[in-house]
C-alpha cells in the first residue's frame, strides 16, 4: 500500500483538515506532531500553523539558523572535497580504481596513516640503532608454533 491520505493531502486540504486536527491534539509540541502527522518538513509546518493562526517566532528563528548552519557545513565539506585530487576523496587516500557497480576500491586515509606510522617506526629505529640487521638475531626472537597450537 501507498502513503496514508493525509501525508498525500495537497496544502488547501491539509489546511481544511489540520483546523480539526489542532483542536483535538493534546501533545507536547505541536509542530513535531503537525510535521510527523502529515508528512511535511518543518518548515511546511510552521508556515502552515502560522496560516492556521499559530505563532512560534522564537522556535522559527532557531529552525532557520539551524538550516543556515547545515547549509555552511554542507558547503564546507563539498569544498573540501572538492580541493582534493580527482583519485583522492573523503574515504580513500588513493583510488585505484571502480568496480564495475561505482564502488571505489584503493588504498584508504586509515591504511595510509597506519603506513606512514611503520615507516615513521622504522626510520627511527634505524637512526637509534646503527648496527647491521642480521637474520640470526632476529629469527632468535620468533617462537615455532606445531599444527596443533594454530586455533584456526
Amino acid at each position: 500500500m501507498g502513503l496514508p491520505k493525509r501525508k498525500r493531502l495537497k496544502r488547501k486540504q491539509r489546511l481544511e483538515d489540520a483546523e480539526n486536527w489542532v483542536y483535538c491534539f493534546n501533545g507536547k509540541n505541536i509542530v513535531k506532531s503537525y510535521k510527523k502527522w502529515y508528512g511535511v518538513d518543518i518548515m511546511c509546518a510552521l508556515n502552515e500553523l502560522e496560516m492556521l493562526g499559530y505563532y512560534f517566532p522564537d522556535y522559527k528563528q532557531k529552525i532557520i539558523n539551524q538550516r543556515k548552519i547545515e547549509k555552511q557545513k554542507k558547503e564546507e565539506k563539498e569544498k573540501i572535497e572538492a580541493q582534493l585530487d580527482p583519485w583522492q576523496d573523503g574515504s580513500f587516500f588513493f583510488i585505484a580504481g571502480y568496480t564495475s557497480g561505482g564502488v571505489p576500491f584503493g588504498i584508504t586515509w586509515e591504511e595510509h596513516n597506519n603506513q606512514t606510522e611503520i615507516e615513521d617506526e622504522i626510520q627511527f629505529f634505524q637512526e637509534n640503532n646503527n648496527k647491521e640487521y642480521s637474520e640470526s638475531e632476529d629469527e632468535s626472537k620468533y617462537q615455532e608454533i606445531d599444527e596443533d597450537g594454530i586455533p584456526f
